[in-house]
């Protein structure tokens, strides 16, 4: 979707979908955020906790070759 489909007209609506609308019961607007709410926070945990080991791993690796340095000249490292 880009920021040029709100400028669409599409017409009038269809009657007899226009006829089938119903207003959602109270609340359900609200429970439904909660829900999508508590998905996306339970999704950052579940990627934050499993991806953790492998960032810290990558980090210390870094940090070694870094202490270390590349004897062979090339790359990174010191000079």
């Amino acid at each position: 979707m880009n920021a040029h489909d709100d400028d669409i007209d599409t017409g009038a609506p269809i009657q007899e979908l226009a006829d089938l609308a119903e207003e959602p019961p109270g609340g359900f607007v609200d429970r439904l955020e909660n829900t999508i709410e508590r998905r996306t926070t339970a999704l950052q945990f579940i990627n934050f906790v499993w991806f953790l080991p492998a960032n810290y791993m990558v980090e210390m690796m870094d940090l070694v070759y870094g202490l270390i340095g590349n004897p062979g000249g090339k790359g990174r490292g010191k000079r």
